[in-house]
Parts: C-alpha cells; sequence; structure tokens
C-alpha cells in the first residue's frame, strides 16, 4: 500500500522506516515511532522557541514585539517583511484614514514595475488594512501597512494582527489536551510518550533556571534528589503490584501478537518489487552466431557443433589413408 498524503515528507519518512517485508505488527510499531519522532522534534522546537533570543536587525518597537511573540521560523519572514517596508513612498490621501504606497523600484528585482498600494488606517482602533490582501494571504502584516504605521507614529504590534497559529504558545491548546490524556491509566507506548512530552518542556525550564546561579543549581540538586527517590518507590510498589497480579495488568496493546505462521511445502516465495522494463534481464548474445534469440550460448551453438563434427570426420578420414598408407608399405616390403 501507499499513501496518498498531500506533502511527500509523510511519504518519506514511511519509506524509511517501514518496507514490504515486514508485518502488520512491524507497520503499526513503525508509525508509533514516526509519531513520536514528530513529537519530540516539535518540543525540541517549542523549548527552542521558547528560551533563544533573536537578534534584531532594527531598532523598530514593532521587530521587538513580535521577537516575543512569533516562533523562529516566522520571524525570519518578518525581518524580510520590515525590511521591504523601507522601500517606496508614502502619500496622504486623507488624514490617519487613507495612504498611498508608492514602490518606483526594487532593488534585489530587475525589470521592476512601479506598484502602488491603498492602505487604510485607523490609530483609535488599532485597525490597518493594505489593498494587497497580504495578511489575509499569509496571516502577517504586509509591508506596505508597517510602512504607513510608521509614518502615522504606530510603532507597536497590534494584537488583533498576531496570529495565534504563528505564535510560541501556538501548542498550548494541544499541550492541555496531552496533559488530560497523561492522566490516564496504563502504561502502554503511546502513553508513555505522551507523558514524556507533556513533562519535557517543564523540566527543561525548571533546568534553565536552576543553572542560573550556585545557590539555585544547589537547590535543585536537592529537590531533585527527594524526587528521584520518590519516584523510585512508586515504580518498586508499581512493580510488586504487577507481580501479585500477574498477567491481567496487561493492556490488550501488549498482549497483541503476529498469528501463528503455518509452514507450506515447497519453498516459499519471496515478495518481489515490480520490476520497470528498463531493469529486466536483458537474453544474452550468442558470440559464435549472434543470436539472442536461440536460448544458448557459444558453448552449445549449433553451429560450433556442426563444425566439431566435421573436424572429427576430417581427423579420421586422414588417419584411414595414414594406415592405409602404413599398410601398402609393409606388403611391398
Amino acid at each position: 500500500m501507499s499513501t496518498t498524503q498531500r506533502s511527500e515528507s509523510a511519504n518519506s519518512s514511511l519509506k524509511i522506516w517501514t518496507n514490504t517485508h515486514k508485518s502488520m505488527y512491524q507497520l503499526v510499531l513503525s508509525v508509533e515511532k514516526i509519531i513520536d519522532n514528530i513529537w519530540e522534534k516539535k518540543s525540541d522546537e517549542d523549548i527552542t522557541s521558547m528560551n533563544a533570543v533573536p537578534k534584531l536587525s532594527s531598532f523598530y518597537r514593532i521587530e521587538k514585539d513580535a521577537s516575543q511573540v512569533y516562533t523562529r521560523k516566522v520571524m525570519k519572514l518578518f525581518k524580510k517583511i520590515l525590511k521591504e517596508s523601507q522601500l517606496g513612498e508614502v502619500d496622504e490621501i486623507e488624514k490617519d484614514v487613507l495612504y498611498q504606497v508608492t514602490i518606483k523600484e526594487h532593488p534585489d528585482i530587475k525589470n521592476w514595475f512601479m506598484e502602488s498600494y491603498m492602505v487604510n488606517i485607523n490609530k483609535s482602533e488599532d485597525m490597518v488594512s493594505c489593498s494587497c490582501k497580504g495578511y489575509e494571504f499569509e496571516g502577517l502584516l504586509c509591508s506596505h501597512a508597517i510602512k504607513v504605521m510608521h509614518h502615522v507614529n504606530m510603532f507597536h504590534l497590534p494584537n488583533r494582527y498576531i496570529m495565534k497559529r504563528w505564535c510560541k504558545d501556538a501548542n498550548a491548546c494541544t499541550k492541555r489536551s496531552l496533559l488530560e490524556r497523561s492522566m490516564d491509566i496504563g502504561s502502554t507506548q503511546e502513553q508513555e510518550s505522551i507523558r514524556i512530552a507533556t513533562l519535557k518542556p517543564r523540566v527543561m525550564k525548571v533546568l534553565d533556571k536552576a543553572s542560573k546561579s550556585s545557590e539555585a543549581f544547589n537547590k535543585f540538586q536537592r529537590l531533585f534528589g527527594m524526587v528521584e527517590q520518590g519516584m523510585q518507590d512508586v515504580v518498586s510498589e508499581e512493580e510488586t503490584l504487577t507481580c501479585e497480579i500477574g498477567t491481567s495488568t496487561r493492556t490488550p496493546s501488549q498482549g497483541i501478537i503476529d498469528p501463528p505462521i503455518s509452514q507450506c511445502k515447497g519453498k516459499r516465495k519471496q515478495p518481489q518489487r515490480f520490476k520497470p522494463p528498463s531493469e529486466a534481464k536483458k537474453p544474452r548474445k550468442c558470440g559464435i552466431c549472434g543470436s539472442k534469440q536461440g536460448g544458448h550460448n557459444a558453448r552449445t551453438c549449433p553451429l560450433k557443433k556442426a563444425n566439431d563434427d566435421d573436424i572429427e570426420s576430417d581427423d579420421s578420414q586422414e588417419d584411414a589413408e595414414v594406415e592405409l598408407d602404413s599398410e601398402y608399405e609393409d606388403l611391398s616390403n
């Protein structure tokens, strides 16, 4: 079977972890590993975005506001937009209401045609809209709107134009659902992965705070020893309870295995992939007659056999003539 995903990255991941020779049980385990890997990468990226401080390329207040809410990848796009906002000229059509942004030339694009955009603005309600519809298309304010905002002394980033999907805490809802799922009873591989994904960001924040000073580090060492001892006691109690109850505590997912395979007679055929015509085995060419469809080679060629027969007949005739000559000499003597 093959996937029908819109993104080729899903197909690539499945091809790395699976193949046609794996059973259904192994396929399920491989898919679980892929999901765990995706969650781990997402958690690492969230932690990096939370703790890393992006380097600002200007002194604009709007860039500082964006660096505090946007993720790293979105911040790169916003820096590019902020750089493009330095281009063009602003013409006031109606004060504090309507402005026109004209871009006559672009230093990075050859054969640039002059463009003009109309920007509506409302300072009292922190509203701005551009005729290019950049925010409606990308979810980020366009360079023309930022240009007019700087012109009218609006240097902050309005909250109404900060989309949740681009923020550092975009996974807050997902994390709350993970916290609820992590409280479920059981110890399957999926639940363990959910609990790790829930605890890892909190632990990383505590580690970051504990590394700030020696006093915080020593306090963390003492508390961590108590937590470690408590976790050891809990694990020991669960192991003892499991041994007393027996196999009744095993979840259904842990008891599912592949059915027994009956051995059939003869050699089992291995599944083979479809080979295109370019990879098909080409017939060998005979070195004597040059035929490709005769089903023979130079050793079993009919022409070679006929030549060998002729040579043998010539040799036998020569031997007969030699014998006659020798008999004639004997008689003459």
